[in-house]
């Protein structure tokens, strides 16, 4: 197994993975700037907002891949008038069905939701930059597992919501699996903290912690920069891939 570990066919693989993945977080990010860049007077307004959040989350989800299952923009408390969490985010049900928008509710409704303690709005706001989160089972939304891409928007330096974006896990499996079964050896993906996004190791299930040796340290430096670089050797039969400026990694062999 390790002339395969070693070989360049993992270093292809993981670059090939990375590729799925940028050009989703370049589409996140251009959604950072389009709000970014709003006029003050359709930022500060509800529907003016809604239909400019609209513009961009619903051709994504229209897109025809099945990949994105919702999108959208959730903004800080209080920015805007109303109670609570003012949310344009739209989910895709499947093919033939339009797009339908998650209710933000009213007081005293269930869909009236403290998003602040979810990682998906907690660490970009914290950190001023893109996070993945997950994966995990979505019950406010789709009821599925999925990995949700978030960015913060900004505004005279003051975050003021975030864009973001979810993604089913099982598409994300058609893309990447492809890449990794022919390696011939166990191949998992995962992100910065060692969860498994998906594994050609029927075992390693999504959503869990990947538990090896040296595994966490190998990892670290994701943590502290999403475009970091990584090709680790965890003893002789492994090996670390980061997967481009991704914040994920490839571990191929045990």
């Amino acid at each position: 197994m390790r002339s395969v570990v070693m070989s360049s066919a993992p270093v292809e693989a993981a670059r090939k993975v990375g590729e799925i993945f940028a050009p989703l977080f370049e589409q996140v990010d251009g959604w950072r700037r389009t709000v970014e860049e709003l006029p003050s007077a359709v930022a500060g307004s509800p529907g003016a907002l809604d239909d400019a959040v609209a513009a961009f989350a619903l051709p994504a989800l229209r897109g025809g891949s099945g990949l994105i299952a919702g999108a959208g923009l959730i903004c800080t408390p209080a920015l805007l008038p109303g109670p609570g969490w003012h949310v344009a985010w739209w989910l895709f049900d499947g093919p033939g069905k339009e797009p339908r928008r998650l209710p933000s509710g009213a007081p005293g409704s269930d869909q009236l939701r403290d998003y602040s303690a979810m990682e998906w709005w907690r660490v970009p706001v914290r950190t001023a930059a893109r996070h993945l989160t997950g994966p995990y089972v979505d019950y406010v939304c789709v009821n599925d597992y999925v990995l949700t891409v978030t960015t913060p928007v900004l505004r005279s330096g003051e975050v003021t919501g975030v864009v973001g974006a979810d993604l089913l896990v099982d598409r994300l499996d058609r893309l990447v699996l492809p890449l990794l079964l022919p390696l011939g050896a166990p191949c998992t993906l995962v992100n910065a903290t060692a969860r498994v996004m998906t594994s050609t190791d029927a075992r390693r299930e999504p959503g869990s912690l990947l538990r090896m040796d040296g595994l966490t340290e190998a990892l670290l430096p994701l943590r502290q920069d999403s475009a970091a670089s990584l090709d680790v050797e965890l003893g002789d039969e492994a090996r670390v891939l980061s997967c481009g400026a991704t914040s994920l990694a490839v571990v191929v062999g045990r």
